[in-house]
């Protein structure tokens, strides 16, 4: 038997979500995710459990996007 791959928190993630998003919701979920500095998948369990992420003030994007 393979062993668990765990992420950098030893979490097991054994679940895999997908659904379809229309061409504008795309645009507008990639703009968000690019300006949080977070991966896809962070930034939307940050979204799904309200929690606050810190802006890293070193990215340009971010204060261009300001």
């Amino acid at each position: 038997m393979s062993r668990k791959n765990r992420d950098k928190y030893n979490r097991f993630r054994s679940k895999t979500i997908a659904f379809r998003v229309s061409e504008e919701e795309n645009k507008m979920l990639e703009t968000k995710v690019a300006l949080s500095g977070l991966t896809k998948q962070d930034y939307l369990i940050h979204c799904i459990e309200q929690r606050d992420y810190v802006i890293d003030g070193k990215n340009t994007r971010v204060w261009k996007a300001l």
